[in-house]
């Protein structure tokens, strides 16, 4: 029996999308954030990176 759990790559594509449209459409966001990339990393991963302000370093989740 294994322990590891592996992503559902359609479902981390839809979140990762709804996370990039939830950045682009929310009031909430400091002006100058900015939207790097985001993307799905099998096994088991959805990536977001950003910038909270122009020019600044890449920020990123997992």
């Amino acid at each position: 029996m294994s322990t590891s759990e592996t992503i559902d790559e359609p479902f981390a594509n839809e979140f990762v999308a709804a996370v990039r449209a939830r950045f682009h459409d929310s009031g909430l966001l400091r002006d100058g954030m900015e939207w790097v990339a985001g993307g799905v990393q099998p096994p088991d991963a959805a990536v977001i990176l950003y910038r909270d302000r122009p020019g600044g370093p890449s920020l990123g989740r997992r």
